[in-house]
């Protein structure tokens, strides 16, 4: 997901591959999928979505 971004030169001003892959690691981590669907009752398709729109917020230029 992270290296077609970087690659097309996509990723959010400021923002470095290093430091948007070690997000990404967190946000999409099996201890984070087991918080949000285990201990908060989330679904694995509300996760699916939270994680893209994460994705889109705080790695895509120009994203919402």
């Amino acid at each position: 997901m992270l290296r077609p971004l970087h690659a097309a030169g996509s990723l959010r001003a400021g923002l470095d591959f290093d430091e948007a892959l070690a997000t990404f690691c967190a946000l999409a981590s099996p201890e984070s999928y087991w918080l949000l669907t285990d201990e908060f009752g989330w679904s694995a398709a509300r996760w699916e979505r939270w994680l893209a729109g994460c994705g889109v917020r705080l790695f895509v230029e120009g994203g919402p």
